[in-house]
């Protein structure tokens, strides 16, 4: 008689494990190699829809977060400066994976700070076809806030755009909703979401997020250059329920053999 971890581990290889139900989904990804200096917004218009990072401003006050030596930073240094210091940088894009049937989405990047200073990470979900309940065509206040903290002005916006927080499925996302929590120092980040446990009206998959918006900032102390590097947001696949069958058959095909 053959040992039993023979036969699981012929019974692995005629299944074909491990298979995925999807291919992988890159929904957001950059090392910041190409330098740049994100374009100023007051606040998340919808016009700046899949239209890369920006940053924010009051007045003549301009956000300090730049695509520079290869990672994007803040290297302003003035204590508890809401707007150059403490706004945050963002982007807010289109979903390009709508068939993606992957539940999880997963979030990683390097970052650093200097001194006692922070990050804050937001990441929403942003779904269209709302009944517009304002005249607005924003959503997010992404100036003047405290903390490096992204919050809501708008519950729905003119152009019918609604939003929920990727934490824990909030419909009214706030400053203390981040993914991240407050990050110091230096690290790698990583963060896993499953969509389909938020209660999302009409979200159980990836690929039914209309779009995302993405947004970080400092709570700046005095401290140098807070940063991120090495962004990645991808959907991750899970195994295929085919392919376990796959596998129980042929286990059973192998005991009958034996």
């Amino acid at each position: 008689m053959k040992p039993t971890h023979r036969l699981t581990g012929l019974a692995l290889a005629i299944a074909g494990l491990p298979i995925a139900s999807t291919q992988a989904a890159i929904l957001l990804q950059d090392d910041f190699s190409t330098p740049s200096t994100p374009t100023d917004q007051f606040r998340a218009y919808e016009a700046r829809i899949d239209l890369g990072w920006n940053g924010s401003r009051t007045g003549g006050n301009l956000s300090e977060w730049d695509i520079t030596g290869g990672r994007l930073e803040n290297a302003y240094a003035v204590a508890g400066d809401s707007v150059e210091g403490e706004s945050p940088a963002w982007q807010w894009w289109t979903n390009t994976a709508t068939t993606s049937t992957d539940t999880i989405l997963t979030v990683s990047f390097d970052y650093g700070t200097d001194g006692s200073d922070s990050l804050e990470v937001h990441f929403w979900a942003i779904q269209s076809g709302a009944t517009p309940t304002t005249t607005f065509d924003f959503l997010s206040n992404t100036s003047n806030w405290r903390s490096g903290n992204s919050s809501l002005n708008e519950d729905v916006s003119a152009g019918g755009y609604d939003t929920f927080n990727l934490l824990d499925g909030d419909t009214t996302p706030d400053d203390e909703d981040s993914i991240s929590g407050s990050l110091s120092g230096t690290g790698t980040f990583t963060w896993q979401v499953d969509v389909s446990t938020l209660g999302i009206a009409g979200v159980s998959t990836v690929g039914d997020i209309d779009g995302f918006f993405f947004g970080l900032g400092a709570d700046e102390t005095g401290g140098g250059t807070s940063y991120i590097d090495n962004l990645s947001i991808t959907s991750v696949p899970e195994p295929s329920s085919t392919a376990l069958l796959g596998l129980g058959a042929s286990v059973l095909l192998l005991r009958r053999r034996r």
